[in-house]
């Protein structure tokens, strides 16, 4: 391996190649920005800024969607280790996409791939770190440590009188946006060449000093300044002296360095493959807007069509001189200058000014023949000519960047149908391999960012992102399925629930890491994707989806009845819904409902036979119940009966000790009416 000498010289020559790429690159974002001295804003100064205009065009047609993974099985055959890993695999990743702003940093990406002409990103892999004691690591790990033992351990560590050992307590993976000019690599023809590559940081001493040490910060040359634009509009040069150090990987050695310009030593020691990614590289293949098979050094897009750009600017110089000379201006006769003065410098309407002398004003013949304005016709058919010269002008860059009227959003209402369509199709074919591979770059950061989880995260860290409940390890699996043909045979097992029950149908956290790990076996098994990066029109979007599923329910209605009839097996059908639907990429859900279609789970003939018997004993007890309910009412409906007889009797004795009553009165009344008739 070569020294830091060595390396310091290369990167730096490296870098000055692309040193003529760099000042274009600077001059196109200028113009883009129209940044211009304040002399420069006048008539024979304007530009027209077309490429602002085509700039603003162009980003939204390359990237305007966030990219969400799309990981899964790469083949359809049952495989639940693969099914499950995929699926944490595919939450981890869509987790460190939406916390850690990959949509802005892809944003960043493509205005330098649209203007500079020239896009790149890394992954970036940080662990975060707790010091503890030994012991109270190994009391953590066996869930036995008390609180106070715990307070005397990290007090014991603030003195240092104990152990320490770095604990891993979280980890995160995303995407950074390189700047442009702060990227190298080596001088190679073509990306599949080149060995190493480099990131730039400029760093301040007390900067360098926190990351590498007392002593390299006082070794280092700080003469770096950066030009920064003032609050007045002018340049200045930033206050700060700064110390460029580049982040260096070398793809022969597989190492990871620092080297700083004009320093002759590693600012940190080489580091052996850190991330372990297959291609080593943190970061994929860049973008470049114009590429070249047998050279590397970028080149903006702007440069292909500049001299038509400079002509349009002539034509709206020309244009500003001569709409400046569009003014109403002339003579007239001295004779009469006050009056006519008052006229031509009213400013309200409706203005009648007072003559003295009207006679001698008539004899002349009137005001038409005391002033004579400036022939300005001339000037006027010139300016309409040069708007017409400038729109054909305007036509030459859109026809050789390929901005049709359709992606601008722009269009004649004599134009026909098949007119517009043919404009739509030459605009998608030219920026289609704009798009393409801006997708193929967001896909390779995923992947690169799926293999940093698969490589470096811990279980724990993939179960608090994916929120997947699995065992840890296989032996604790086996002791729950034990648990589980136990309870099947009629035994009490505290603590066995459903949610126990499901997790031993699933493969544990160590078979999940074991896959992962597996560099080889990960790739045959798990395929790695994305969706579109160009947002999609919601009303198609929503008629695919309407189409699909009525053509889903269709082919179940025509297959079950194909398979009811015989003329088709349950496994042929679902071969061919399973074809039909993953050409879709309906993701990872609806897959695995196609694999459970029709599949009814094979049952344990003691669990069947435990069925019946607890079936029988509920038939019995139903019947029991039953016969407590007639009892219950027959002797109730016996009750109702005596209590009726009862009330009857009552009624029967009330009335008949009425009757003696009434007739006891009646024999009195009749004893004391016969001795009045004698």
């Amino acid at each position: 391996m070569k020294d830091a000498a060595w390396w310091a010289e290369e990167v730096k020559r490296s870098h000055n190649s692309w040193q003529t790429y760099r000042t274009r690159a600077r001059d196109v974002i200028k113009r883009y920005q129209s940044e211009r001295e304040d002399e420069m804003y006048k008539a024979d100064r304007a530009e027209f800024n077309i490429l602002f205009s085509n700039t603003q065009t162009l980003r939204p047609a390359v990237y305007s969607k966030k990219p969400n993974p799309d990981i899964r099985r790469r083949f359809a055959q049952k495989d639940p280790l693969s099914r499950v890993t995929a699926d944490i695999l595919q939450r981890a990743v869509s987790y460190c996409n939406d916390v850690y702003d990959f949509h802005g940093e892809l944003v960043a990406v493509n205005d330098d791939y649209t203007l500079p002409g020239f896009g790149v990103a890394r992954i970036v892999y940080r662990p975060f770190m707790k010091q503890r004691p030994a012991e109270k690591l190994e009391a953590v790990e066996e869930g036995t440590i008390d609180p106070t033992v715990e307070q005397e351990a990290d007090a014991a560590v603030a003195d240092g009188e104990a152990t320490v050992t770095e604990e891993k307590v979280y980890e995160e993976v995303r995407v950074e946006h390189v700047e442009w000019d702060r990227f190298a690599m080596s001088r190679s023809p073509q990306w599949r060449k080149v060995w190493w590559v480099a990131f730039a940081e400029d760093l301040t001493q007390d900067e360098v000093k926190a990351a590498f040490g007392a002593e390299i910060a006082a070794s280092l040359q700080y003469s770096h300044k950066e030009t920064i634009q003032g609050f007045d509009g002018t340049q200045q040069d930033d206050s700060r002296n700064t110390a460029r150090v580049w982040e260096v990987w070398d793809k022969r050695s597989r190492k990871r360095f620092a080297v700083a310009d004009g320093f002759d030593k590693f600012l940190l020691p080489p580091e052996d493959d850190p991330l372990k990614l297959e291609g080593f590289f943190p970061c994929p293949k860049p973008l470049w807007a114009i590429r070249k098979n047998n050279n590397l050094v970028p080149q903006p897009e702007f440069l292909v069509y500049r001299d038509q750009a400079i002509e349009l600017d002539r034509i709206t110089q020309r244009l500003q001189v001569l709409i400046e000379a569009l003014k109403r201006r002339g003579v007239y006769d001295g004779a009469n200058k006050d009056v006519l003065a008052q006229i031509a410098n009213a400013s309200q309407d409706n203005l009648f000014v007072p003559v003295e002398q009207w006679q001698a004003l008539m004899e002349k013949g009137g005001l038409q023949n005391i002033i004579a304005e400036m022939p300005i016709e001339g000037i006027a058919k010139v300016v309409l000519q040069l708007y017409d010269y400038r729109d054909r002008c305007k036509a030459i860059i859109y026809e050789v960047t390929g901005m049709s009227d359709i992606i601008r959003g722009a269009s004649i209402a004599t134009e026909t149908a098949a007119a517009q369509q043919i404009k739509a199709q030459f605009a998608s074919l030219r920026i289609s391999d704009r798009k393409d591979r801006f997708a193929e770059f967001a896909r390779d950061l995923i992947r690169m960012k799926a293999e940093v989880i698969a490589e470096r995260f811990d279980a724990g860290t993939l179960q608090m992102i994916s929120g997947i409940e699995l065992f840890e390890t296989n032996e604790q699996k086996m002791q729950a399925q034990q648990a589980l043909g136990a309870a099947q045979q009629g035994q009490q097992i505290p603590g066995l629930t459903p949610e126990v029950a499901e997790m031993a149908k699933k493969p544990t956290w160590e078979d999940v890491i074991g896959l992962l790990r597996n560099q080889k076996l990960r790739a045959f098994k798990i395929d790695i994707e994305t969706d579109s990066t160009v947002m999609g029109d919601a009303q198609i979007e929503q008629k695919n989806r309407t189409e699909f599923l009525g053509a889903v329910a269709a082919f179940i209605q025509q297959a079950g009845q194909a398979v009811q009839a015989g003329a088709m097996s349950k496994d042929a059908a679902k071969a061919l819904l399973g074809f039909g639907v993953r050409a879709f990429r309906v993701g990872s859900e609806v897959e695995d409902a196609l694999d459970e279609i029709g599949d009814q789970p094979q049952q344990d003939p003691r669990m069947a036979q435990m069925q019946q018997e607890m079936q029988k004993k509920e038939a019995e007890i139903q019947q029991r119940e039953m016969q407590i309910k007639d009892a219950e009412h027959a002797a109730e409906m016996a009750a109702k009966d005596a209590q009726i007889q009862r009330e009857r009797m009552l009624r029967q004795e009330t009335e008949l000790k009425y009757r003696e009553e009434l007739l006891a009165i009646k024999e009195q009344i009749a004893g004391q009416l016969i001795p009045q008739e004698a």
